[in-house]
């Protein structure tokens, strides 16, 4: 088999949780690096470059996008809140007006008061989940839903 040798980037996803990565005292500092990184970036590629972020945890998001807004140029974000994204969108859409993707989402599909797989639970909670980031499609651009691998 011959693999292609073209790699297509589509943007430059810097870090992962940094929220969770960093103690919150450092934060200040670690976005300028991540602002920092997108105005290489733009002098790099122009104008029309490639977009630059970092994704944080489901820990403080609103007011991270708040406070750091001018670091990237899309949010993205580890959402874990159950069958459903609960006022995310609504509470984003007041802090920003750029795209917002959702790099993780989802449920095991371990039921821990059965002690039991529910598969249709878990498709079910995919489901929901994606049913809401399409109706918000004007705030949440995409997502891409964790794959769990059930361990015992």
């Amino acid at each position: 088999m011959v693999w292609s040798t073209k790699i297509s980037l589509t943007m430059f996803l810097l870090d992962n949780e940094l929220n969770l990565a960093y103690p919150a005292n450092q934060l200040d500092n670690i976005f300028s690096l991540v602002a920092d990184a997108r105005d290489v970036v733009i002098d790099i590629e122009g104008p029309n470059h490639r977009p630059v972020s970092t994704t944080v945890a489901d820990i403080n998001v609103t007011q991270l996008v708040e406070k750091y807004d001018d670091s990237v140029d899309v949010w993205c974000m580890q959402i874990y809140r159950g069958r459903s994204f609960g006022s995310l969108f609504a509470d984003y859409a007041t802090r920003s007006t750029k795209p917002l993707f959702i790099t993780e989402h989802g449920v095991d599909a371990y039921d821990s008061v059965n002690n039991r797989e529910d598969q249709q639970a878990q498709a079910e909670y995919a489901e929901n989940l994606w049913k809401e980031m399409i109706a918000n499609s004007s705030i949440c651009s995409g997502g891409a839903i964790f794959a769990y691998v059930d361990e015992v």
